[in-house]
């Protein structure tokens, strides 16, 4: 049975007329901006809702006895997805102890007409009564016209403000601007230009160094994804803070958006589709971006997968007699022995009969390969150039990474200072404590690598001339050349002077069951 009304005020009245109602406050804001704008945490918005809602009940002869608050959930999304008004639901049909739900406004509760529709039913059916602290919603035939036209108004309202913004934002990409969260590597600022607040993206100092050094070693083919996120982790990049969530160490899912996201070329997406005329820097050069994309699609087809059994010729070998890719597998012996071969990854689907064959023979005949190549002087001094210019940009960025993650250091230092301030005021408890000194420790772990990975490069800088100067004069695979084969500059090197070597070294003779490099 529906509840028996107030006729004065069109709310339940108890048995005992002696009884106040009890009312549930249900606050809201559509985005989490909304909550930021005012000293108070919760901003303007939640405060002034609450002083409405709580003068409602007080005309109502209603006590407060619970307040839901939605810090920034949109209206016309599912009610059912909002935390806060489902924790509302849930304990007015588990409790039983409500007699009214307040809000501001009817638009604080639902923007669509027909969630409207189905949850002020539903709370009928439990005996309670939605009550709007500014609108006259009750249930007279006049009350529920209201409210059906208001239902319908905060739904066309809420539809054509979407378009709006849609379209707006839309205008914004086509003009170069950036609708949004720019990605890891800039920061979103507002500058004040001519009297007007403009908003603009800039570099993060902090990370951009890092996002171009994940795109120019990933196209050296050297890494996989989840090798580049845990190098990465461990120079320092992680996403950036966001609300209450600190900084987090990336997942592979993370670098790979970051690999495949054009906005690091100048290219804006909004909507699927793509403007090129981004009006933001851009760091990453075009060819390799291309040159990862073509990596990441390689890998995903073909099973390529560096970080399992790397190689410097992976990659770069195709099979005499079909035509596919070499791959890398060790197989046991039957005494228990390890013995990396080389094959054929046409094997696989069965169109190739191509049989194993051993590395130390591939890199043989590699390296017989190479003795008949000419390089000129012209490409000997390009080659040159390329390789020691990034050896000196993996010590400068390391240089930089260095100083950054002393900084770092110096304020996860001060962050464990405040933890413990805050568990000896009470502020926080046992649980809490120990769970922010471990990702404390975890961070400061990361950030002291820096300074060893910066004379790790330094090494690798100095090393790396004279294995260049050794190519210059003899253009064997940089593999061969003494005391450069585990040096990490050396993969790179190598694939550089295959890609400037002119010509089509497969169309050369090649033993009949051997690789042809390519």
């Amino acid at each position: 049975m529906p509840p028996k009304l107030i006729p004065e005020s069109n709310v339940p009245l108890s048995a005992s007329s002696s009884r106040r109602l009890r009312a549930i406050f249900y606050l809201r804001v559509s985005t989490k901006s909304q909550v930021r704008t005012d000293y108070d945490p919760e901003g303007i918005s939640i405060p002034a809702q609450r002083v409405a809602c709580g003068a409602k009940a007080e005309t109502l002869n209603a006590d407060m006895v619970g307040e839901y608050v939605e810090p920034g959930a949109s209206a016309h999304k599912n009610l059912e997805r909002r935390e806060a008004f489902r924790d509302m639901i849930a304990r007015i049909e588990r409790d039983r102890d409500v007699d009214i739900v307040i809000v501001y406004q009817l638009s604080r509760f639902a923007r669509d007409r027909y969630e409207d529709a189905a949850f002020t039913l539903r709370l009928r059916n439990l005996g309670v009564v939605l009550v709007s602290a500014t609108e006259n919603i009750d249930e007279t035939p006049a009350g529920e016209l209201l409210h059906g036209m208001l239902a319908v108004i905060n739904q066309y309202q809420s539809a054509a403000s979407g378009k709006d913004i849609s379209y707006k934002m839309r205008q914004k990409a086509a003009n170069g601007g950036t609708p949004g969260l720019a990605p890891i590597g800039y920061l979103n600022v507002r500058i004040r230009s001519e009297g007007r607040n403009i908003a603009d993206v800039i570099l993060d100092d902090d990370r951009w160094r890092l996002v171009q050094w994940a795109f120019e070693q990933f196209a050296t083919g050297a890494w996989t994804v989840d090798s580049l996120t845990e190098e990465l982790n461990h120079r320092g990049l992680t996403n950036r803070a966001a609300g209450k969530r600190p900084e987090r160490p990336l997942h592979s899912s993370h670098v790979h958006k970051i690999l495949t996201n054009r906005y690091y070329v100048g290219v804006v997406t909004f909507d699927g589709v793509e403007y090129p005329n981004g009006r933001h820097p851009t760091f990453v050069a075009e060819r390799t971006f291309i040159r990862v994309q073509g990596l990441l699609k390689s890998r995903a087809t073909a099973g390529d997968k560096p970080q399992k059994h790397f190689h410097p010729l992976k990659g770069s070998l195709f099979c005499g007699y079909c035509g596919s890719k070499f791959g890398i597998t060790n197989a046991t012996g039957r005494h228990g022995g390890t013995y990396p071969y080389f094959y054929c990854l046409g094997r696989k689907p069965g169109k190739c009969r191509q049989p194993y064959v051993m590395i130390d023979v591939v890199e043989q005949l590699v390296a017989d390969w190479w003795r008949r190549v000419e390089i000129t002087s012209r490409q000997k001094a390009r080659i040159r150039d390329i390789v020691l210019d990034g050896a000196q940009s993996l010590v400068t960025n390391g240089s930089e990474q260095a100083d950054r993650q002393k900084r770092r250091i110096g304020e996860l230092e001060d962050e464990r200072r405040s933890c413990m301030r805050a568990y000896y005021n009470g502020a926080i408890g046992e649980e809490l404590l120990k769970e922010e000194q471990q990702r404390i420790d975890r961070d400061l772990g990361k950030a002291r690598h820096a300074p060893r990975l910066r004379k790790r490069m330094a090494v690798d800088r100095r090393g790396s001339r004279p294995t260049v100067e050794s190519v210059r004069g003899q253009p064997r695979p940089l593999h061969h050349c003494p005391g450069t084969r585990e040096t990490p500059t050396q993969p790179s090197g190598f694939q550089t002077l295959l890609d400037h070597r002119q010509g089509n070294p497969r169309g050369g003779p090649v033993p009949a069951a051997g690789p042809t490099p390519r």
